[in-house]
């Protein structure tokens, strides 16, 4: 029986499969048992294959076309039109279909992606927008088509443009090495006059730069805009042009010159907007279309269309509130960015009267108890419902849903989970802004509080940087310039105070902690980091720099975090203090983003196929590794089998016998 299955096999591949209508033979991969579409390619069984069914299964016939069909079929259209599809409406059609599945098929992670672009190897299989095809690597792909205006017909030979959402095709083109338009193009000011600071265009954007953050499609993107709005600048003009270049090796193509509504210059960190009247805003689609394009620059991922659009919602929103609920209903989550310290920048640092702006980014430390955990669910109880109906916030407006590109978007809340519902800006909102927020955290076990439960999303961290003021001297105890910083500063020694023990303040410097508090009747030490909140302490958590917590390992017990929620409310102030709050932590644990931080990932084929091991084919039966050699992405094994040995792949038709 095995003789006689490998025998049949020798057919799997061949035109073997007569089809009675057409009075032809064909390959497995171009019938199937159910009616498939472009059927100018593909057939439908009929009752002849249906009674013997086995025996057309085992040759490869199969219900529907999969991804690899579609390019097996791709890999056709091409062969059988090497000089392209120009004056082929039909085969530009069914090419389209056979493209856009591939694509998504790069993008799903369930799919085997490398096998099927491996059918494609060496294939020219690209359509231009001159309906000639071209390998990958003489291409670029059309990701901002306003990039391409300019050029007119010159780039119509190297352009793809892809008639399919962006998200596959940016997919499709990473694992082609597709090189984007974004980074093929290089702008410049052509001429502009009338400029003049646009000091309030300026301070719109960096007022709303937290939520900004939140459009990133990644968490290096977020670090990038991070750094921008940071320094970001506009001027108003009254004229604009920009001049275009392809850098295409050795023989860049320039463009004509073209009017536009604005332009970026990521040297100067400085927006140019064409506005004709001092009266008027700035066109902010254009000002966030160049800003993101430049600093998501090759972010093939990315659909700037849409968070182009976000990004005008956040800035011209009534209140920091109503931007961020109706970024919340559009689906957008919190940045992650590094927790880790961010350098100033030399010329900040130079500049004392460079302005600061908290920007809400107090990271969320580890997994608390089930006690902190409690209070984290009672102060959801009090906050306002994210995922309430839009009667909560009639002046939010509406978004469309974020990109499906953006990756490893942060999950959505769980209301059943401590924090959920609760807005990211909680706590952060301008004054004059209304954004109620609970006055008082219930006690836990109080009557009303929710019981206590393990935390289980995501602990997510980030950084906020400020321009540093000049150092104070050793012992100084200069008041802090923010104002709830300075107030939970007061608070916490005015507590040591009447605790009997003697609070000493230490320099600004000193990034360890911010009091010494001495009992003089035992000589015990408090080393105390306090944290201020201008509101009651969320879910959101506090920041604690990675020296605090290495602070906190070194000293031990002595270490003491005072959280000081309204601290500028006399009323509705309260300080917290914890001891050590690290040695009550039983578990650290690391997300998926971890492995980026990893200095090699291996899959497992790669371990465990080597030479020596044993493994069934689905259509050759048991076999032995020869030889396996990594091409790129693909593993190929030579394999000894009963009656034959044969070079393939290794595949999902295979799988390894222990």
């Amino acid at each position: 029986m095995d003789r006689d299955r490998a025998e049949i096999g020798q057919l799997i591949g061949k035109r073997c499969i007569y089809l009675p209508r057409a009075d032809a033979f064909e390959t497995a991969d171009a019938v199937f048992w159910n009616q498939p579409p472009l059927r100018s390619y593909w057939h439908k069984t009929t009752s002849y294959h249906a009674q013997r069914e086995g025996l057309f299964r085992f040759l490869g016939i199969e219900d529907d076309p999969g991804p690899k069909h579609y390019a097996a079929l791709a890999a056709a259209i091409v062969e059988d039109n090497p000089g392209g599809l120009a004056g082929l409406p039909h085969q530009q059609m069914a090419y389209a279909q056979c493209l856009e599945r591939i694509a998504h098929a790069a993008a799903d992670p369930a799919e085997d992606a490398d096998a099927v672009l491996e059918l494609l190897d060496g294939v020219p299989f690209l359509l231009t927008q001159a309906l000639t095809f071209a390998h990958s690597d003489e291409v670029v792909w059309c990701d901002l088509p306003r990039l391409a205006e300019p050029f007119g017909e010159d780039l119509s030979d190297v352009l793809v443009t892809p008639p399919f959402d962006r998200t596959a095709a940016g997919a499709l083109f990473h694992r082609l090495d597709v090189a984007a338009l974004s980074t093929a193009v290089r702008l410049t000011i052509a001429g502009l006059d009338n400029e003049r600071a646009d000091p309030d265009a300026a301070e719109a954007i960096r007022r709303r730069a937290f939520l900004l953050l939140w459009l990133a499609p990644s968490a290096d993107a977020a670090a990038a805009l991070s750094g921008v709005l940071r320094k970001l600048t506009v001027s108003r003009v009254g004229a604009l042009t920009q001049r275009a270049e392809f850098l295409n090796g050795e023989n860049p193509i320039m463009s004509p010159t073209m009017a536009v509504d604005a332009f970026y210059d990521p040297h100067e960190v400085r927006v140019y907007a064409k506005v004709a009247d001092d009266d008027v805003e700035p066109d902010w689609s254009a000002v966030f279309a160049h800003l993101f394009a430049s600093v998501f620059q090759g972010g093939e991922m990315v659909d700037l269309p849409a968070l182009i659009l976000s990004a005008v919602v956040v800035v011209t929103a009534a209140s920091e509130h109503a931007a961020e609920r109706a970024l919340q209903q559009a689906g957008f989550r919190r940045p992650e960015l590094p927790d880790e310290d961010v350098e100033v920048d030399p010329e900040d640092e130079a500049d004392p009267e460079s302005p600061t702006y908290d920007w809400g980014m107090d990271p969320i430390g580890p997994a608390p108890s089930d006690a902190e955990a409690g209070d984290a669910a009672a102060e959801t109880a009090a906050a306002p419902d994210a995922s309430a109906p839009d009667t909560a916030a009639p002046d939010a407006p509406q978004l469309a849903p974020p990109p499906a590109a953006s990756p490893s978007p942060a999950p959505p809340p769980d209301p059943s989970s401590p924090g959920a519902g609760t807005p990211p800006g909680q706590g952060r909102t301008p004054p004059g802004e209304d954004d109620p927020v609970p006055t008082n955290r219930p006690t836990p076990g109080a009557p009303g509080t929710p019981p206590a439960t393990v935390r289980t999303q995501r602990m997510l961290a980030y950084v906020t940087q400020r321009p540093a003021k000049p150092a104070a001297a050793p012992g100084s105890q200069a008041p802090y310039d923010n104002p709830i910083d300075e107030a939970a500063m007061q608070a916490a020694l005015a507590f040591e105070r009447k605790a009997g023990r003697g609070p000493v303040r230490q320099s600004h410097t000193n990034k360890g902690y911010d009091i010494v508090s001495t009992d003089p009747a035992t000589g015990e030490r408090r080393l105390i980091e306090v944290k201020g909140l201008e509101n009651a302490w969320t879910a959101r958590g506090v920041k604690v720099t990675r020296t605090q917590f290495a602070t906190a390992q070194h000293h031990g017990e002595a270490f003491w975090l005072y959280v000081v929620e309204n601290a500028q409310d006399t009323h509705a102030q309260l300080l917290t203090p914890l001891r050590n709050p690290f040695d009550k932590v039983e578990e650290y644990w690391f997300d998926h983003l971890w492995r980026e931080a990893a200095e090699q990932a291996v899959k497992g084929p790669d371990i465990l196929v080597q030479p020596g091991a044993r493994l069934r084919h689905k259509h050759f039966g048991l076999g032995t590794v020869e030889k396996a050699t990594q091409r790129g992405a693909i593993l190929d094994l030579v394999i000894a089998f009963a009656d034959s040995k044969k070079s393939l792949p290794f595949s999902k038709e295979m799988e390894l016998v222990p």
